[in-house]
C-alpha cells in the first residue's frame, strides 16, 4: 500500500517505454504507485488521480476519522508536533503554505524565494493575521523576514489542520502545494498563485501549470 506523495502522484504518469526499461530490462520499481506490487493507493482526492491509479485507490477521509477522536486525543496529537497556537475567534486569518523552491532548484536563490513570499504577503490586507506553514525540507527562518507572523513547526503535517473546527482560516495561499488542496474543510477560500510568479520559476513550468489546472477542476 502507498500513501499519496503529493503533486507527482497526481500528474506524472510513467511512459510505457520507461516502464519497459525499468521492469523488464532492469527488474526495477515504478514509482508513485504505478508498480504492480502496489495494490492500494491512499489519497485524499482519489477522483483526481490518473485513471490508471483510480482502480486501486482508497480515499483518506480525515474529517470522518476525526469524528471518532475525542478533544483530548486531538490535543495529544497536536502536542506530538509541538502545536501550541490558539486562535482568536474574531480575528481574520490567512494561512500561507510555503514550498522548498530553492532546495528543489525551482528558483535561482533563497533570496528569490523570499522575494516571492514578500510580494505575496504585501498584498494581504492588514486586518488579517498571517500564519505560515513551512515545508519540511526548508531551512528558512521566516520570522527573520516577516514580523508579526505565526510560523508553525515545519514537521507539523498541514493536513492535521483538518482536526480543527470548520473554516479555521479565511484564506489560504500557496504556489502549487497539494497540501492546500487537501484543506477544503478548514480553509474557506483556497488560492493557488503559482502563475503570478511563473516568470521566477526556472524549471518545471509546464508541470506547475498542469498542477494548477488540476486544482481548478
Amino acid at each position: 500500500s502507498m500513501i499519496e506523495g503529493g503533486i507527482l502522484t497526481y500528474i506524472l504518469v510513467p511512459a510505457k517505454l520507461l516502464i519497459f526499461k525499468k521492469k523488464i530490462m532492469k527488474n526495477g520499481f515504478i514509482e508513485n504507485g504505478y508498480d504492480e506490487i502496489v495494490e492500494e493507493v491512499y489519497a485524499i482526492s482519489p477522483e483526481k488521480l490518473p485513471k490508471i491509479l483510480r482502480n486501486k485507490s482508497v480515499k483518506i477521509d480525515i474529517n470522518k476519522i476525526s469524528e471518532n477522536l475525542s478533544s483530548n486525543s486531538i490535543e495529544a496529537i497536536f502536542k506530538v508536533f509541538n502545536f501550541k497556537v490558539s486562535f482568536e475567534k474574531k480575528e481574520k486569518k490567512v494561512l500561507i503554505i510555503t514550498q522548498s523552491l530553492y532546495v528543489e532548484g525551482l528558483v535561482e536563490s533563497e533570496i528569490d524565494k523570499i522575494e516571492i513570499y514578500k510580494d505575496l504577503i504585501s498584498k494581504i490586507p492588514k486586518e488579517y493575521k498571517v500564519f505560515i506553514k513551512v515545508h519540511p525540507r526548508e531551512n528558512t527562518d521566516y520570522t527573520k523576514h516577516f514580523k508579526g507572523v505565526v510560523v508553525f513547526p515545519k514537521m507539523f503535517p498541514a493536513e492535521l489542520f483538518l482536526l480543527l473546527k470548520k473554516d479555521t482560516f479565511d484564506i489560504g495561499y500557496t504556489l502549487f502545494s497539494t497540501a492546500l488542496s487537501n484543506l477544503d474543510y478548514c480553509v474557506s477560500d483556497r488560492r493557488f498563485v503559482a502563475l503570478d510568479y511563473i516568470d521566477k520559476i526556472i524549471k518545471n513550468q509546464e508541470i506547475i501549470k498542469e498542477t494548477i489546472k488540476l486544482y481548478s477542476k
